[in-house]
């Protein structure tokens, strides 16, 4: 609900509208003092696997924190909205927390203390207490209310990103041994393994982690990647890469699903160059499915992969792992080829992991909107919720679980 004052609501506008205020720069180059990142090097001196972890406030240079890796024997990984930034390098450990690959979770377990430059350190981020579990953390940030805002932190430096970085590359000792830089974990990190050897591919459809790993190999490597909100996000914000940072888009305001749509024609506006990769559910979709004319109305470059699992997914399993009834959380299955087809847009179904491979050619160079009806197997449970419920559950009850 959406609840608007009456005198808002049937007041009149002025004629002349009040310019819109910009979000405020975050101070850049700003100097720190080294008396203020002594808490934070001193934890340096004492960790021997360090993790360099940055997020959405802390974009503005990828060198300096290349060089600070190098300088401390540290991995270098980030937020989803900071997805590739670091890509090319061979310390990168792609996105941290619930979207992490499946090969670089048992490096970032064993990391031992996390610096963390603009990053918020959410629940994703963190994997509810899974992904890092045994790191201390270094907060860097311009907030102060940013601080321990989703969980505890060791050391709380206010400061600019960039400018604690040069800071900390001058005063930081060099590392002689760098564990984290092990030829093997190094070799490990290039293999890129997302999502494990798995495929529960079957009658019930494509296996979401097969189907979003070919998507990833086979559509346009220029690309901006933007998410609706759901269960399904977990797959296609995992798998799909970027070629550099603010590529990546998650919308999640308010925890709401059908905001993908929208968004994603926004991102076409803006970078009419690329093709911009929509990732929603096929609740989200029913939603706000007018919108699909607004994209063939403009002949926007979106390729719309439909994860449809004909449910809202996302309370399908919360519920399953509470015991209870889920069945009013499932619907009919929708055929959205058809629908999009209807209106003008190229569309297909995928069941299986040929339907995609047959459109190989299409999915590598999309000529105008493009919507992929992908019908997934509803039982396959992204990772970010693994990590969720392992959260909200006793410690006892949890180490009994089957992995």
């Amino acid at each position: 609900m959406l609840a608007i004052p009456q005198d808002t609501l049937n007041g009149l506008c002025p004629r002349t509208a009040p310019p819109i205020p910009r979000h405020a720069e975050p101070p850049s180059g700003v100097a720190v003092e080294e008396a203020d990142l002594a808490p934070a090097i001193e934890m340096l001196e004492r960790c021997e696997r360090p993790l360099i972890l940055v997020g959405g406030g802390g974009l503005t240079e990828r060198r300096v924190y290349e060089q600070l890796a190098d300088r401390i024997g540290a991995l270098l990984g980030t937020t989803f909205l900071a997805k590739g930034l670091f890509a090319g390098s061979p310390l990168d450990v792609g996105v941290v927390g619930g979207f992490s690959d499946f090969s670089a979770r048992p490096i970032l377990r064993s990391v031992d203390c996390v610096l963390a430059f603009g990053a918020s350190l959410n629940g994703f981020t963190r994997g509810h207490g899974n992904a890092i579990p045994e790191a201390a953390i270094i907060q860097i940030d311009t907030d102060p209310a940013a601080f321990g805002r989703y969980g505890s932190v060791d050391v709380a430096v206010a400061g600019d990103a960039v400018a604690s970085a040069r800071r900390l590359v001058e005063l930081a000792s060099s590392r002689i041994d760098r564990p984290l830089h092990d030829p093997q974990i190094l070799d490990t990190l290039a293999e890129r393994d997302v999502f494990g050897p798995y495929d529960e591919s079957g009658e019930d459809g494509i296996d979401p982690r097969v189907l979003t790993v070919a998507l990833d190999r086979l559509l346009p490597e220029d690309r901006m990647v933007v998410t609706d909100g759901g269960h399904h996000l977990g797959f296609g914000a995992s798998a799909l890469r970027v070629p550099e940072s603010g590529r990546a888009r998650l919308t999640a305001e308010f925890a709401a699903v059908g905001i993908g749509l929208g968004s994603a024609c926004g991102a076409a506006i803006g970078r009419p160059e690329l093709t911009t990769v929509l990732f929603i559910g096929d609740g989200g979709l029913t939603m706000t499915m007018g919108d699909l004319q607004t994209v063939v109305r403009e002949q926007q470059p979106i390729v719309i992969v439909v994860m449809n699992d004909r449910a809202y997914g996302a309370e399908v399993h919360f519920l399953d792992l509470e015991g209870l009834p889920y069945e009013y959380a499932q619907f009919e299955d929708v055929d959205f080829a058809a629908v999009a087809g209807a209106l003008g847009i190229t569309a297909f179904t995928v069941r299986h992991l040929r339907d995609l491979e047959a459109r190989s050619s299409l999915l590598a160079q999309p000529d105008g909107p493009l919507l992929i009806d992908c019908k997934i197997n509803p039982r396959v449970r992204a990772q970010w919720l693994v990590d969720l419920d392992a959260a909200r559950r006793p410690a006892a009850e949890t180490a009994e679980a089957p992995a």
